[in-house]
């Protein structure tokens, strides 16, 4: 395998070795750099607002549909990438985020309230997300890697490309592990009432602070009987 197959590729992918020579496969093309920012844009923001819709119960359909959207949008940019590169070890890596992303529309589908399915949304969101913060932490590797042999911060510290490559990867990184210990948490639920997760962690702070102060007034109250000991002692005496 020549070092072409495995080299790093950042800001500039003109080039990488190509699976076809239409504008869709050119990276330099403003065609190709659209639709790869459009997708990824949507992706981000429909993510984002399907979050919040799930902040109330009427809106859980809305949520669905934008986490659906989302999904497919970052499904069709790693899709782009595919028909793009040759590398070996590069297409394994893009494959790692296009199988998180299938399973992010699969999990999508699961959340309409209308199939019954939240089991399916659940573990369609954490297996995706652990599928692409993976795929994000090899690709930083990668990145601080370059030509050499071994990973390099100094690389990612100094080198322009290679930082701005790595900060874009390791922010979508970040958002995959987040949906992953996230939705781990729905896993778990119930979100609502008392039993919830969110109820279940406040509770146990609720405990703690209230052990804190139990723990504090009887400390107090034992000085208290220490300072006044030696003055009922006084006082029997006398009489």
């Amino acid at each position: 395998m020549s070092k072409d197959d495995v080299r790093i590729p950042l800001l500039d992918y003109s080039s990488e070795p190509k699976c076809c020579n239409s504008s869709w496969c050119t990276t330099s093309t403003f065609l190709w750099q659209f639709y790869h920012a459009f997708n990824f844009l949507l992706g981000g923001t429909t993510f984002i607002a399907g979050t919040y819709c799930l902040y109330f119960p009427s809106c859980e359909s809305l949520a669905a549909l934008l986490y659906t959207i989302g999904s497919i949008g970052f499904a069709s940019v790693d899709f782009q990438e595919l028909l793009t590169y040759n590398g070996f070890y590069l297409r394994t890596n893009i494959i790692l985020s296009f199988i998180g992303s299938v399973f992010y529309i699969i999990g999508s589908v699961g959340f309409f309230p209308q199939l019954q399915v939240p089991e399916v949304g659940n573990w369609g969101f954490i297996l995706g997300s652990l599928f692409i913060g993976c795929s994000q932490l090899w690709k930083t590797h990668r990145i601080g890697k370059g030509d050499g042999d071994s990973f390099s911060f100094k690389r990612l510290a100094y080198e322009t490309e290679a930082f701005t490559a790595a900060g874009v990867e390791l922010s979508a990184g970040l958002g995959a592990w987040c949906f992953f210990f996230g939705t781990s948490m729905y896993e778990e639920g119930p979100l609502e009432g008392p039993t919830s997760v969110v109820s279940q962690v406040l509770q146990g702070q609720e405990h703690a602070k209230g052990h804190k102060q139990k723990t504090q007034s009887s400390t107090r109250y034992q000085n208290l009987q220490q300072r006044l000991l030696p003055v009922e002692v006084e006082r029997v005496n006398a009489v």
